[in-house]
């Protein structure tokens, strides 16, 4: 209840990213790489599968090389990850 009312408060003062959005179990990574924009790591270890919404910008992920959308369904299995370079 705490963790809900302190994201309502954040959102509204505009200070939240996308990524209060992902699951506990997911997490997000990024790297400055000069060759690659904003790649996202979204590990789904130790959990089950998970359907969540791709709340970033377009993309590719590399492993499957699939071009995502932003809140188009990413659909992670158990131990499962996706890369995603930002376009």
């Amino acid at each position: 209840m705490q963790r809900a009312v302190l994201l309502a408060v954040l959102k509204e003062a505009g200070l939240t990213s996308a990524d209060q959005d992902l699951p506990a179990s997911v997490a997000r990574e990024a790297w400055p790489e000069p060759q690659w924009e904003d790649p996202a790591l979204l590990p789904e270890l130790f959990q089950p599968p998970q359907t969540l919404n791709y709340s970033y910008g377009a993309g590719t992920e590399l492993l499957s090389h699939t071009n995502l959308s932003h809140g188009q369904a990413l659909a992670l299995k158990a131990w499962d990850a996706a890369i995603v370079e930002e376009n």
